[in-house]
């Protein structure tokens, strides 16, 4: 049977082996008392989250939820999950948490954030523009071919330098 804890800091009841109450924690995120960057409170908040262990199944991944949250409300991307490569660094670097080190957690979340990143700006890469002549030579039909699809809208194009460019 677990038992049951008082927080410290508001006499609450806790969770087995909590530092805090789920209000406290709210507190402590929003408050920031330690001036941490979003990273790192994302990584730390996780971190904590992983040492209360509140379920008996899932804590990793809600967890990791948490820290995107975090990461989300501040603007960066969604980090879909540490990747399997990662997963022997990142069991390594919560143990490590645990002792009160979290300069490899942190780095591990700044490299998923970063790899996250790439991802997403690969996927919205600018898009190659060609001229109509160019790209009727690519499809193999005339340029005058294009022209009506484009001025009608259909085929996604705009004027550059006098001259009608397909995108």
């Amino acid at each position: 049977m677990l038992s049951v804890v008082t927080c410290p800091r508001c006499e609450q009841k806790a969770g087995p082996e909590s530092q805090f109450c789920p209000n406290c924690a709210r507190e402590w995120l929003r408050r920031n008392p330690d001036e941490l960057s979003t990273i790192e409170l994302a990584a730390q908040l996780m971190h904590r989250f992983s040492q209360i262990h509140p379920f008996t199944d899932g804590n990793g991944r809600v967890g990791r939820l948490l820290m995107n949250l975090v990461l989300i409300r501040a603007g960066y991307p969604f980090i879909t999950n540490i990747s399997y490569r990662d997963r022997a660094r990142y069991l390594r670097s919560l143990l490590e948490a645990d002792e009160g080190n979290l300069k490899r957690l942190v780095g591990l979340v700044a490299r998923s954030v970063e790899g996250a990143l790439d991802s997403y700006l690969h996927v919205i890469e600018e898009p190659r523009v060609f001229s109509l002549a160019e790209a009727g030579r690519r499809i193999g039909v005339d340029a005058d071919y294009l022209g009506l699809p484009a001025r009608r809208g259909i085929l996604p194009a705009f004027k550059a330098w006098g001259e009608v460019v397909r995108v």
